[in-house]
């Protein structure tokens, strides 16, 4: 039986995709918004959506919150989001 690395295991929801990364965000990580979960707007910048590929930099982390990572994207807005909605590029 073929043993996986936690970062090769396909997740139950989301479309059995692969997990790319599975280390928490830090501060100062460049990241891109891939959930959609949110919506695509502005200050949700879907990646390759309508406003393009728009990278973000996580700004700050809170503890305790449902959407506990705040991110500062490059076309100048800002928003919360959960490791979830993210993806580190």
């Amino acid at each position: 039986m073929k043993k996986y690395k936690y970062s090769e295991v396909r997740r139950p929801f989301g479309g059995g995709e692969m997990l790319k990364d599975t280390s928490p965000l830090r501060l100062g990580d460049r990241v891109k918004y891939v959930s959609n979960n949110h919506g695509e707007r502005p200050d949700n910048p879907l990646w390759g959506g309508k406003f393009g590929k728009v990278l973000g930099t996580v700004y700050k982390i809170w503890d305790g919150s449902s959407l506990s990572i705040g991110v500062s994207w490059d076309n100048d807005h800002h928003n919360g989001y959960n490791k979830m909605d993210l993806e580190r590029v």
